[in-house]
């Protein structure tokens, strides 16, 4: 009799023991001042297809918006500095086809840069500027692309940036023009 696995993800097959995950997230009101009706999702972290969207319902307020720049960090000069910069150079970029990226700028600016990217890919998380981003056909502007160039290879491990690329498949939607280390 083969090993009973359990549930496995719908997309694509993996055990859910091992890969599920959930988030609290806040749906956004029809206006940015509106309060916003929290959400629970579950997803399979292997993949990242959502499995399941429940609403809570109970309305909490919208949070802070975050509008600024990114801060400037501790050593210009160290790679982490460094990348620190690139991320402030994206966000104009970003700006610029319309995105306003106030929650990775107050992840930058809490965490900086790198520790922002660390976190995200950690916990599975995905910026809705990601997904903007790569709607507009502008992928390489995205942190995760960001990550997988040589030039940071100091500060992420390949296995950090083989979740980057995974993810920013599971947004393109068909696995194709995910970054490699260039």
């Amino acid at each position: 009799m083969p090993d009973q696995v359990g549930p496995v993800c719908p997309s694509c097959r993996q055990p859910l023991k091992e890969n599920l995950r959930h988030t609290r997230i806040d749906s956004i009101g029809s206006q940015e001042s509106e309060p916003r009706l929290p959400a629970f999702v579950a997803f399979c972290g292997a993949c990242g297809s959502t499995l399941m969207t429940e609403l809570t319902g109970r309305r909490i307020a919208a949070p802070p918006r975050v509008d600024g720049e990114v801060a400037s960090p501790d050593d210009e000069d160290s790679t982490s500095g460094r990348f620190q910069l690139r991320c402030r150079e994206l966000i104009g970029e970003i700006r610029s086809v319309g995105f306003e990226p106030g929650g990775w700028i107050g992840l930058i600016n809490r965490l900086g840069a790198v520790g922002a990217a660390k976190q995200l890919i950690e916990t599975h998380r995905i910026l809705p500027v990601t997904r903007f981003l790569v709607g507009q056909g502008r992928p390489d502007l995205t942190m995760e692309h960001e990550m997988c160039d040589s030039k940071w290879s100091e500060l992420f491990t390949e296995a950090e940036c083989d979740e980057a690329r995974r993810r920013l498949a599971s947004v393109e939607g068909n696995g194709g023009g995910t970054p490699s280390r260039r």
